[in-house]
């Protein structure tokens, strides 16, 4: 596994991540639960380290990627 494989699967980590930590700390804001906030910021931190991580290994991943031949560095 290199760091384009990283990046691939971390990719849509983020924003996956916070639409579902939102949703959740919208019901524990509801609800008035602790709990279930805690859980809910939980997913938000998840979601930024994914963030930082996809970012992380954007660039190398392109640079992998357009090395390929028939890939265009314009559709990158």
């Amino acid at each position: 596994m290199n760091l384009s494989h990283l990046h691939l699967m971390i990719n849509h980590l983020p924003i996956i991540g916070s639409m579902i930590g939102g949703l959740v700390l919208a019901f524990a804001i509801w609800q008035k639960s602790n709990h279930t906030k805690i859980a809910a910021y939980g997913v938000l931190i998840v979601s930024s380290v994914g963030a930082a991580v996809a970012y992380l290994t954007g660039e190398p991943a392109e640079e992998l990627v357009e090395n390929i031949p028939g890939v265009l560095k314009d559709t990158i």
